[in-house]
Formats: C-alpha cells, sequence, structure tokens
C-alpha cells in the first residue's frame, strides 16, 4: 500500500483519511500462541483501522495495540488478544530538546503535526544461513509512524514510529531525530520515569547530547511486551529475546591454542551446526590480517566445515590497534568508536571475517563509556561517547546480518529487546 502524507497543521479526523483503505480492526484474525510459535503465523501483522475514527491499530492475531489519532500517537490499550482481559497503557513518552519538553499525546504548542501512515517493515535480512533460524529474520511486520516539525527550528523533526513483528506479543516503539536546521539541538532527556530503553545508556545523569546541523540519530529501541497474564513486560525478558534472536541459543566452544590443528577441531564435544570460537589471545588484527592469519584461519575453517561445525571467533575490544589517543583510559582501555582506528577498524572486520568465513562474532569487553577527545564522532562531552559507542555497535551489528555474520555483544543488541530480567 502507497503511503500518505499529509499537509502542515491537520487534525486527527483528517489524518484518519489516511487510513480509510485499510481492514477494521474487527476483521483482524485471532491467533494462539501454541500457533505462534510453530511459526503458522506469517505475515499476520497488519495496519488496522480502530474501533472508531480516531483509533488506529497494529495487529498480529496474539496482540492489539492502539493509537489515538486525535491526540497523534497517544497509546489508548495494548492487549494480549485471547486472554478476553482489558489492555495496558504504555508509559508516555517524552524528550526533552533544546530546554522544551516534548511529549506524545500532549499539546505540543512548539510542534506541528505534519503526518501519519502506515508501513510494511522493510525487506528483512535473510540469515537462513545461520544455522538454527529456519525462517526469515528479523520477522516481517508492519508499523505506523507520526512525524512532527518544529515551529521554532526550521528543518528540525521528530519521527515516532510504532511497529510490531509477527507472532511475538509485544510492540517497538522507535524515535528519531532529524535535525535539518542550521542550528545543534540538545537532547537532554528522554523518557523520564519507566521506559523500555535500554538502563545504562540514555540515563538523565548521562544524557546531554547535541545533535549537530543536517544529523539525523535513531534513538534505541523500545519494546514492551504483553504477559501471559495480560500484564505488561517494560523492554523485553529472556523468552523475548530468544525468540527474536534464535542465534543467542547457539552453543560455542573456544579453541584451547592458537594456532590450531586440525586435529584440535576435530575433537571438539560439539553438535552439528554449533559453533568453535578462535580465541581472543589469537589477536588476530581483524581489520588488517596478513598472510600467516589468513592461512591459521583457513585451516581452522576447513576443518570445522568437516566437521559440520560453524565457524566464529572472539573479539576483544581493547586489542583493536590504536594509538593511546584513540582510547577512552590509556593503555589497555577500549578504542573511542568513532576515532579513527575505531572507523577504520569497523571499515574492514565485516570484509575480512567474510573472506575468511566467519559465520559468529562474539565481541569481549567493555564499550568505550567516556571520551573526552576532540574530533571523535558527534560528541562535544566525555559521556556522549558512550551514547554514540553504543549506537556504532548496534550499526555494525546489523551490517554484520546484512552479509550473514552473526555479531553478539553482552550489551547490546542490533535488534530486540536491550535487557531481561
Amino acid at each position: 500500500m502507497v503511503p500518505v502524507f499529509l499537509a502542515l497543521g491537520m487534525n486527527g479526523q483528517d489524518f484518519a483519511k489516511s487510513f480509510e483503505l485499510y481492514p477494521a480492526v474487527s476483521s483482524a484474525p485471532v491467533i494462539t500462541q501454541a500457533d505462534a510459535d510453530s511459526l503458522k503465523a506469517k505475515s499476520l501483522a497488519k495496519v488496522f483501522r480502530g474501533g472508531s475514527d480516531d483509533e488506529v491499530a497494529l495487529d498480529n492475531g496474539v496482540v492489539q495495540f492502539r493509537m489515538s489519532l486525535q491526540d497523534f500517537g497517544k497509546p489508548i490499550f495494548f492487549h494480549r488478544k485471547a486472554s478476553g482481559k482489558e489492555g495496558v497503557g504504555l508509559p508516555p513518552l517524552k524528550l526533552v530538546l533544546n530546554g522544551e519538553k516534548f511529549a506524545i499525546g500532549a499539546e505540543n504548542p512548539r510542534w506541528i503535526r505534519v503526518g501519519a501512515r502506515g508501513q510494511l517493515f522493510a525487506k528483512p535480512f535473510d540469515v537462513r544461513q545461520i544455522p538454527q533460524t529456519n525462517y526469515v529474520w528479523p520477522p516481517r511486520g508492519m508499523g505506523v509512524r507520526f512525524m512532527w516539525a518544529s515551529r521554532d527550528y526550521s528543518g528540525l523533526m521528530i519521527e515516532v514510529t510504532y511497529q510490531m513483528v509477527d507472532r511475538e506479543p509485544q510492540v517497538c516503539q522507535k524515535v528519531t531525530v532529524r535535525n535539518g536546521s542550521n542550528f545543534p539541538v540538545r537532547i537532554s532527556a528522554i523518557n523520564q520515569g519507566d521506559s523500555g530503553y535500554p538502563s545504562g545508556v540514555f540515563t538523565r545523569d548521562q544524557l546531554n547530547w547535541s545533535l549537530r546541523p543536517n544529523r539525523v540519530v535513531e534513538l534505541p529501541d523500545g519494546w514492551f511486551r504483553v504477559d501471559g497474564s495480560g500484564k505488561l513486560v517494560v523492554s523485553g525478558r529472556m523468552q523475548a529475546l530468544s525468540s527474536l534472536m534464535p542465534w543467542s541459543g547457539l552453543q560455542g566452544q573456544t579453541l584451547g591454542s592458537w594456532p590450531a590443528e586440525a586435529k584440535n577441531v576435530s575433537g571438539l564435544k560439539l553438535k552439528r551446526g554449533e559453533v568453535v570460537l578462535i580465541p581472543a589471545e589469537a589477536k588476530i588484527p581483524w581489520s588488517a590480517p596478513g598472510q600467516g592469519d589468513f592461512d591459521a584461519v583457513r585451516l581452522v575453517m576447513d576443518a570445522a566445515k568437516a566437521s559440520g561445525l560453524v565457524l566464529g571467533a572472539e573479539v576483544d575490544l581493547s586489542d583493536i590497534p590504536g594509538e593511546l589517543a584513540d582510547r577512552v583510559g590509556g593503555s589497555g582501555t577500549p578504542v573511542c568508536w568513532h576515532s579513527f582506528a575505531g572507523v577504520f577498524w569497523r571499515q574492514n572486520v565485516l570484509v575480512n571475517w567474510k573472506r575468511l568465513g566467519i559465520q559468529v562474532i562474539d565481541l569481549k569487553g567493555a564499550l568505550p563509556s567516556r571520551c573526552s577527545q576532540v574530533g571523535h564522532g558527534e560528541h562535544q562531552t566525555p559521556d556522549q561517547a558512550a551514547i554514540e559507542n553504543h549506537l556504532a555497535v548496534r550499526d555494525l551489528m546489523r551490517q554484520g546480518l546484512s552479509v550473514g555474520i552473526v555479531i553478539r555483544h553482552p550489551d547490546v543488541t542490533a535488534y530486540g529487546p536491550e535487557s531481561w530480567e
């Protein structure tokens, strides 16, 4: 369906017209969780017209999420369809930009409502080549996007998108800030109070971030789930993480020595399709490996293939080659991912991993949490580096998935819930 963009200053009834061609919510299917878990529910996530002209809904047969058009994106309720219970509300989203609060569903006198549309997800990455995944991932889904323009800064826009994937009893909230103005924009707060955003990245004492002109930032996703009893779970739990990211359950074993001989690989007690990891102690310069590194990795790759195993590698972030000026705390600390060394590493590792036949990467070590170096990315204060490095790792993970390489880090995920209880 072709998305519809609307003119400035229209009210909720006018926005409702852009959803007239979508089916009514009364025609949405109801499926059991058993059917969802058995992968029978494919391509069910859709946009619907709500129970009144003021509503629009996302529905995947398992759960339904309704939004207000009159209040322009304010969540109405979110419920599990088979439970028969009343829906629950989501925590209200709040941003503070240049000292002014922006809240969904509230009067925003400094913001103009400019558009609302339903959208199909971009073509998902096909990672069926990764062991233990037997369907296209991420799951297909639909979203509803709301857009605002600033009255004070020409070119400054906020986009809030609610997304729902097939089979999963949860909804995702994405926020994108587009600074097309000629002035820097200071982001000083997001979701004060309970939220589905990752802890430790967008905390109140840390978030004081300037977005320079002509820059776009996609903030980390907030995830909300309805459990079997109909209660709201903010962020995600292990069940959602394992379901959305099926490779999280991959079993792996690290080689005990390096360089490795073929017999070391064939002697591992691993089942077919599991992962054999080159140890971080190998200290292979992944951004610029030499011929000896290629020869050693190919020996392990051939042995892994012969044993029906998957080749992976551990990578210690503190071993990324770089000058002390690239590191956030001196020798032995991680390289800032927006320094020269960090950018060079990111530009080269995916190509080399692909050439070497590596399918799984386990990143070890803490991400850079502060950086006061001038010229590293967009950060103007030391704490901004934590946000930028988090987003850089997330983007590297997404790029890896696009070429069939799974990249994992305990503190960051490419998609889906960021933490669990």
